[in-house]
């Protein structure tokens, strides 16, 4: 392994730590056709494919034997690889592996910028908790940033059904102000109606409508505390929240009617 040539060695270490197949295509973008060629000369990789295969013998020699700026480069790359992907249409797989590779790389500021921009595409398609693992690693080296990194790792505890998780991470982060306080608050709530303390449920909830300044929050903040509100008896005052939301907020998506219409059958 020491004998190759940089380019070889990096793109062979790529190979060994890629959670993904790379097809022959991508391998040839990543370190040139000449690589994948003496790679493939010396039995390391099979390149006969669509995609480039390592033994698994050959990916744990290389990455065990490679110095940690080694494995760094071929983190890397991948990322670089992944990034080039979503150029066209952002994948939301793609970013997991962005953030990953990005994370190891010890990028750890660009893989926590490329989680905020892409967490859009990775909950739409359902990989959120991929993300957990990685997010977990930048909210332990990334003090700046530790508050926003929990809130999101808390979020997909919750999407996750993992409340127990949820909570003792949330109690370790604090409430704070602003735009942030809100969607502490709105987490704190969702995770007591979960555990069906739904008076304290309700008083996050109309904290988090008193102070959201935004459009999504005071919606999400509202269908919350109305729901809750129907749970507890409060119907009438659960009917008026709801008022207040449509005289506000002229709904302008199907799903944002079909969330009112589901509050106001509850309630």
């Amino acid at each position: 392994l020491r004998q190759l040539d940089p380019g070889a060695r990096t793109l062979l270490i790529a190979l060994g730590v890629a959670r993904t197949r790379i097809s022959l295509d991508e391998a040839h973008a990543l370190a040139g056709a000449d690589a994948v060629r003496d790679l493939t000369r010396r039995f390391l990789v099979d390149s006969s494919r669509d995609q480039v295969m390592v033994h698994d013998l050959i990916r744990d020699a290389a990455v065990r034997s490679a110095a940690r700026r080694e494995l760094a480069a071929g983190h890397r790359v991948l990322a670089e690889l992944y990034q080039g992907r979503g150029e066209a249409r952002v994948d939301g797989a793609d970013v997991v592996e962005v953030v990953h590779h990005l994370t190891r790389a010890g990028d750890l500021d660009d893989a926590w910028e490329a989680a905020q921009r892409g967490y859009g595409a990775v909950s739409a398609a359902g990989l959120h908790h991929l993300l957990l693992d990685d997010l977990r690693q930048l909210a332990g080296s990334l003090t700046s940033a530790r508050r926003e990194i929990g809130l999101l790792v808390v979020r997909i505890l919750v999407r996750r059904g993992a409340i127990a998780e949820a909570a003792d991470m949330l109690s370790t982060l604090p409430e704070g102000d602003g735009e942030a306080a809100v969607r502490w608050l709105l987490l704190a709530g969702e995770i007591a109606h979960r555990r069906g303390r739904l008076g304290e449920a309700e008083g996050h909830f109309r904290r988090a409508q008193a102070q959201a300044t935004t459009r999504p929050q005071q919606m999400h903040a509202g269908f919350e505390l109305a729901d809750v509100s129907t749970l507890r008896g409060f119907t009438s005052g659960a009917r008026t929240v709801l008022a207040s939301i449509t005289s506000e907020h002229a709904l302008s998506s199907p799903r944002e009617v079909g969330r009112l219409g589901w509050s106001l059958a509850m309630s």
